[in-house]
């Protein structure tokens, strides 16, 4: 696990980046005026410090965090607290933030944790089957290196069937997943929205990935 301390006090930097190496979390320094260079290095850090003097600094690098990264752990450590900082806190909603004096065995842990907690999260919500990818997260629909555009039902079709791979599932199965038992569905619902999923990936690859089981539904492999 690799984290990143973003400063404007390198003394003071390195005297956190010593605690958390004491607590086996590996840390990197980048001085406040180079964030800019971080735009496609952020990418290999797991979790993030936010630790400035400059208050007024802190919202504009945690959202270039997020922007970056949506994913990754911010956590914003304080000199002080303040009615102001509190205010700061409860709109920015980081991921854990601590005021000093520190405890380097409890920051360093929230960290781990954090990240993860996060990957689990990440990891769970990406469904692959051969050259199809589906990510919850994103949203997004990938097969052989092109994204398929779904409408809402026929991502969350796709999704249930992707986290159902090898299972036999019915069209009764289907409409309680995917829409509200009471709505007023015609009989063949399911069976055109599956119709149209089938003619989009098939514009990006060959196989078959829904099959049809007679009398029984569709099946996913």
């Amino acid at each position: 696990m690799q984290s990143l301390i973003i400063t404007d006090n390198l003394r003071q930097a390195e005297f956190l980046q010593k605690g958390f190496l004491c607590e086996n979390l590996s840390a990197d320094i980048c001085f406040f005026e180079k964030v800019s260079r971080l735009q496609d290095q952020l990418i290999y850090y797991d979790g993030v410090f936010i630790f400035l003097e400059d208050y007024g600094k802190i919202r504009e690098y945690v959202l270039f965090c997020r922007n970056l990264k949506p994913e990754i752990p911010v956590f914003i450590l304080l000199h002080s607290d303040t009615p102001d900082l509190r205010n700061l806190l409860q709109e920015l909603r980081p991921d854990y933030h601590a005021v000093r004096p520190f405890s380097f065995r409890c920051i360093a842990s929230e960290m781990r944790n954090d990240i993860f907690q996060k990957k689990e999260k990440i990891e769970n919500s990406r469904f692959i089957l051969r050259d199809l990818e589906l990510d919850v997260l994103s949203r997004r629909v990938v097969c052989n290196g092109k994204e398929i555009r779904l409408r809402n039902k026929e991502f969350a079709l796709l999704h249930f069937f992707m986290m159902n791979k090898g299972k036999v599932l019915s069209r009764l199965m289907a409409l309680e997943h995917v829409w509200d038992r009471n709505a007023d569905l015609l009989t063949n619902t399911v069976d055109v929205h599956i119709s149209q999923l089938r003619k989009k990936i098939g514009k990006c690859s060959d196989d078959t990935y829904i099959h049809t089981v007679p009398c029984s539904g569709y099946l996913m492999v």
